[in-house]
């Protein structure tokens, strides 16, 4: 994680970390710009959000399990199966 990203993650969570994500959050723990958030979301290689209300937000834990999973980051298909092979 970049030393930005890091910067901004400490800003949004003084106490406790987030167990939901927005979008500028979720960026700044993968240590890329919002768009390229997006950009992710929108080609299916990154996990599905959780919509609540008009927002939306993603898993903490989900994400960081994607990231650490081998192979890390796969695409949203891979990550559902590898997710239901762990049930």
């Amino acid at each position: 994680m970049t030393l930005l990203a890091e910067q901004t993650l400490q800003k949004y969570e003084k106490v406790e970390p987030a167990l939901l994500l927005s979008a500028v959050k979720t960026a700044a723990l993968l240590g890329i710009g919002r768009t390229a958030l997006y950009a992710l979301h929108s080609s299916g290689r990154l996990p599905m959000p959780v919509r609540l209300g008009g927002r939306v937000l993603w898993r903490r834990a989900e994400i960081e399990a994607w990231t650490a999973c081998e192979p890390p980051c796969p695409s949203r298909e891979k990550w559902e199966a590898i997710k239901k092979q762990k049930q």
